[in-house]
This record gives structure tokens, C-alpha cells and sequence, in this order.
């Protein structure tokens, strides 16, 4: 009984990946561009998203194709679920590490430039 309903979970959840993957290797645009959506959506109203995305914004370019899917990633923004408290958390370790006294004696780091 056990083994029967742990097998069909691992079926359901097997079906529902090889069907992400048929979706990617048929549309691979699309899919890209909303893995891309949703991390510009996650990101949108924490610190790190909005100096990102405000230099993002000042960027140009004649590509038609690119605006086009520009403004379509834009439309579907909204419907994108945020997980602020990770990209706050990030932007907090960052910020630690940035400016950390000791970064060149504690990680042996050579600038090349």
C-alpha cells in the first residue's frame, strides 16, 4: 500500500518535469523569458532589485525583437510571485561581505586589473 502511493507521487511529480522540459525544448523563448519575468518581478522591490533594475532601465536599444519581448515580460509582470525576504537576506550578506576590512588578507584576492 505504502509502496503504491509513494510510487504514484514519484509519477506525478515525473510527469509534471518531463512536461517542463517538452515545454522548453519547444518554446526555449518563452520559457527563458519567464524564468527572466519572474526573477526581475522577485526582485522589484528590494534594495538590490531597484538599483539593478533602475540601471537596467536607462539601457537602449533598436532591437524590435527584444522591445517586443520586453514589453510582453512587462505586461505579465504582476502575476509573479515575490520572495522578498530571500533577495533582502542576499542583499544583507552582500553588503557584509562587500565591505568587509580584512577581504584581501581573508580571501588571498589579487586584483588583475
Amino acid at each position: 500500500m505504502l509502496f503504491s502511493i509513494i510510487n504514484t507521487i514519484t509519477s506525478w511529480f515525473l510527469k509534471k518535469r518531463i512536461h517542463q522540459i517538452e515545454l522548453f525544448k519547444k518554446y526555449p523563448i518563452e520559457v527563458q523569458n519567464e524564468v527572466l519575468l519572474s526573477l526581475i518581478k522577485k526582485a522589484e522591490n528590494t534594495e538590490i532589485g531597484k538599483k539593478c533594475l533602475s540601471i537596467w532601465a536607462n539601457q537602449f536599444t533598436t532591437d524590435k525583437q527584444f522591445i517586443k519581448e520586453s514589453q510582453q515580460l512587462y505586461k505579465n509582470a504582476n502575476a509573479l510571485h515575490q520572495d522578498k525576504d530571500l533577495l533582502e537576506n542576499m542583499m544583507t550578506i552582500w553588503k557584509d561581505f562587500k565591505t568587509q576590512n580584512n577581504f584581501y588578507e581573508k580571501f588571498q584576492y589579487l586584483d588583475w586589473t
